[in-house]
């Protein structure tokens, strides 16, 4: 369930991330006149940016069901955070109400295989 906590805050990040990202790109893509100058053409272009403003959106779309899906043990985070201000692994398993995890099942996030 930790596991769920964090990769639930990392969608939200990233998806925000990606947003603010793309829009950025995007603006100075329009804005540059050295990026006017690309090695494809405009329907490629029309393409590449109907696949990305996808991915943003499906990102999001993801993120928001998570979050909705979880909303529970993130208000339960959230409440037991405005009490204490910082929480340890116990208290984030207390608050969320998760079990500890059997010995050696704890991983961290540099633990977690890429695509876990």
């Amino acid at each position: 369930m930790m596991n769920v906590t964090i990769i639930l805050t990392w969608y939200s990040v990233m998806a925000s991330w990606l947003t603010r990202t793309c829009c950025s790109l995007i603006q100075e893509d329009v804005l540059s006149p050295a990026l006017q100058q690309q090695p494809y053409s405009e329907a490629t272009a029309v393409l590449i940016d109907a696949e990305v403003r996808r991915i943003v959106e499906e990102s999001h779309q993801e993120a928001d069901r998570l979050l909705a899906a979880h909303r529970d043990t993130l208000d339960a985070l959230a409440h037991a955070l405005l009490k204490a201000e910082s929480l340890n692994a116990q208290e984030i398993r207390d608050a969320a109400g998760m079990t500890d995890p059997p010995a050696g099942e704890l991983r961290t996030p540099a633990a977690v295989p890429a695509g876990a």
